[in-house]
């Protein structure tokens, strides 16, 4: 995790978002997401794998985000990682960029 400055915070992720995966990081990341009041902006590049269970713990925390009026921007998902994103309509509930620059752009 990373404060960028200007109500923004990187929060990195890595591995498999299977079942094991969510369950080890689902506390950590949630509390990274929500800590603080910052938006978010998630590293996908080191994760190799999203499950349903990955889906729905980004699903959560957008919603949380939202319900404190915080964004939260993917980005750099290996195309794997985006094939999974972009056919489960994932771009309908949060932005996903190709890098932090272009999610940093996406904060408004």
């Amino acid at each position: 995790m990373e404060d960028l400055g200007n109500d923004c915070r990187v929060v990195r992720l890595q591995g498999r978002l299977d079942a094991p995966g969510v369950e080890r990081l689902e506390s950590k990341f949630n509390a990274a997401v929500a800590a603080g009041g910052h938006h978010a902006l998630v590293d996908l590049s080191k994760v190799d794998f999203v499950a349903s269970l990955g889906l729905r713990m980004f699903i959560m925390a957008v919603r949380a985000g939202v319900r404190k009026g915080k964004q939260i921007v993917f980005y750099g998902a290996q195309p794997g990682v985006r094939q999974v994103l972009e056919h489960s309509a994932f771009e309908k509930i949060a932005p996903l960029a190709e890098d932090l620059d272009a999610a940093r752009r996406l904060i408004t």
